[in-house]
């Protein structure tokens, strides 16, 4: 009985210790009833961390795993001659499946907030993209336009050039004084 209390406090340890890359280093984005009275917030948007949170716990898993594949019986060539510590051992199991659990969680945390934060820059992007195209809040109400022009006042129609008729003289012209 005691030798099982030792094995739930080892497992209790070990479950509050697993900690993912995404519970560390992710970056969540600020809560979404923020996201238009607040500016631009940091956030983590790559998906670095929850990849490598999912390749530990798929290694977890396959090595969790690798024991009950073997066909092979345990090793007895110890120097002892007691059987070697196999995988198949309930604690082993236990604190496989406990971490494939908590490596699997803090994968789906990190995919889960680096989505989040994408869909918050969207949104600032757009929110941005809004402001710059409305005129800007201590804009004036109407926008002044420029002045009119008047009208173009219609051209009288153009006349030929008239040619003197030749029955009339040709209008005077002013002569010089003689000089003297």
């Amino acid at each position: 009985m005691k030798r099982r209390w030792i094995k739930i406090a080892v497992a209790m340890a070990v479950i509050t210790t697993i900690q993912g890359c995404s519970l560390t280093f992710v970056r969540p984005p600020p809560p979404r009833h923020l996201w238009g009275r607040i500016g631009w917030a940091r956030c983590t948007r790559s998906k670095v961390w929850p990849i490598f949170d999912a390749l530990f716990a798929a290694g977890t898993a396959v090595t969790t795993a690798l024991p009950f594949m073997s066909t092979d019986p345990p090793d007895t060539s110890s120097v002892t001659g007691q059987a070697s510590v196999s995988g198949r051992e309930p604690l082993n199991v236990t604190m496989g499946l406990l971490q494939i659990a908590g490596w699997g969680f803090s994968a789906a945390y990190g995919f889960r907030t680096t989505d989040e934060c994408a869909a918050f820059w969207r949104d600032q992007v757009n929110r941005q993209r809004m402001r710059s195209s409305r005129p800007p809040m201590d804009a004036p109400a109407t926008i002044p336009l420029a002045p009119r022009q008047p009208a173009p006042q219609p051209q009288p129609e153009a006349q030929p050039p008239t040619t003197p008729n030749p029955a009339e003289p040709p209008p005077a012209q002013p002569t010089a004084p003689p000089p003297g």
